[in-house]
């Protein structure tokens, strides 16, 4: 996706995906807090989290990716800002200046 939108420039899909992220947000399912109370798949919340962040950053909104890269490090740890890194995509230098200096680096 991030590599389709680097070639073409549309931006489209990212904000697509901020839509869904924030209907699922009002239908009150929002997966963080599903987390906390133990009813969602941790995986599964820590790549919505992936998502949302290369989504802001690739949209130029790189205050909201950076408070999202802060939400994956405090729920599942500084080693998931690694994922994000390692992706290549828009939050990726966000990511790699928050993560701890390390192999995947």
């Amino acid at each position: 996706l991030v590599e389709a939108i680097r070639v073409t420039g549309n931006l489209e899909p990212l904000r697509a995906l901020l839509r869904v992220d924030a209907r699922i947000e009002r239908a009150g399912v929002a997966p963080r807090r599903r987390v906390a109370a133990g009813r969602a798949d941790a995986p599964l919340a820590r790549t919505r989290l992936v998502v949302r962040a290369h989504a802001l950053a690739g949209l130029g909104r790189e205050d909201e990716a950076t408070r999202v890269l802060h939400a994956l490090r405090d729920d599942h740890g500084p080693h998931a800002l690694a994922r994000v890194v390692q992706l290549r995509g828009p939050a990726s230098p966000l990511a790699a200046r928050l993560a701890p200096a390390g192999p995947y680096r």
